[in-house]
């Protein structure tokens, strides 16, 4: 449904069940295989060719920059969007795919803009794996060799880090 008044809690939980999901921190993406119809989750039974439709899009105040195609997992294409597209529909596109065997397909969408305020940023919890090896190599002594010039001595690590758009979609199985 279009109206998020009818999405109910059960609807959701069922969707994710069946990987008909798309997660995203901004972009909207739509992707079908054949048709709209056979989109994340699908399993589609074709010989030979089939084509993959993809539409991303997103408001004005940020851009989609990059849309990245998966097939088992290996990028098989990448379209980097210049800067004057469309403000709002970022990416529509067809690819004609021929897969030779059982595969599953992903699309990634991702910019460069922060998110905030509409996203905080996120927190990192207080202790990172900087840390620990600091504090293990700036005690450690190896004869010789001084190993404390590795650490960071305590320099400032950044603790937050802003959101950026992204986009997932779950796979379609061909």
């Amino acid at each position: 449904t279009d109206d998020p008044a009818e999405i109910t809690p059960e609807a959701v939980a069922e969707a994710v069940k069946q990987g008909r999901v798309v997660t995203s921190y901004g972009p909207f993406v739509r992707v079908g295989m054949g048709s709209w119809a056979n989109g994340p989750g699908t399993t589609v039974v074709e010989p030979g060719e089939v084509d993959l439709f993809i539409e991303v899009q997103s408001p004005s105040w940020f851009d989609v920059d990059r849309v990245e195609l998966y097939a088992n997992g290996a990028l098989i294409h990448e379209w980097d969007l210049e800067p004057d597209h469309d403000p709002l529909l970022d990416l529509a596109t067809r690819v004609t795919l021929t897969p030779e065997r059982d595969s599953w397909y992903v699309v990634i969408a991702l910019g460069e803009d922060d998110l905030s305020p509409m996203f905080t940023p996120v927190d990192i919890m207080p202790i990172q794996l900087q840390d620990i090896v600091d504090g293990a190599i700036g005690e450690l002594s190896i004869g010789p060799f001084d190993l404390s010039s590795f650490a960071t001595n305590g320099a400032p690590l950044p603790r937050t880090f802003p959101i950026r758009p992204f986009a997932l979609t779950n796979p379609i199985w061909v």
